[in-house]
């Protein structure tokens, strides 16, 4: 199982990095546009969002480290919990009630991507919570 929440760790932090970090925190509003998605105005929430989800990568990394000297990485799976469960339930809202609708289809399949993958994540995360909530008893 700790090869398995290491892998999801280091696929969580590449695809957050690549897919929300980076792009929130440095991609102009004319970007965003430019790939369909309107231009998050002020754009100062859409950098600190950015910065949220470089604290997600920081405590996904402690999770990786917390693994790597066999200690029990409840903390970052809670974490992931958390916030894939809820973005998941955010982005099944904001998909069913037509928020991103007037994007562009591209724009759009990116977010249903979103949804579905921070879905999985969560599942396997509940996984693991239960093998290592069991440990974390046993201790």
């Amino acid at each position: 199982m700790m090869k398995g929440l290491r892998g999801l760790f280091i696929r969580k932090i590449t695809i957050t990095a690549i897919f929300l970090c980076i792009p929130l925190l440095f991609f102009p509003s004319t970007l965003f546009e430019s790939l369909g998605i309107p231009a998050p105005h002020p754009l100062i929430f859409t950098r600190l969002l950015g910065v949220a989800y470089l604290a997600l990568i920081v405590g996904y990394y402690g999770g990786i480290k917390a693994l790597d000297n066999n200690r029990n990485p409840l903390f970052a799976i809670d974490m992931g919990l958390v916030s894939n469960g809820a973005a998941s339930l955010v982005f099944l809202y904001f998909g069913i009630m037509g928020g991103w609708s007037g994007w562009s289809i591209g724009a759009q399949v990116y977010m249903w991507l979103l949804l579905v993958g921070a879905f999985v994540i969560t599942l396997n995360l509940f996984r693991a919570r239960k093998k290592y909530a069991q440990s974390d008893n046993t201790n």
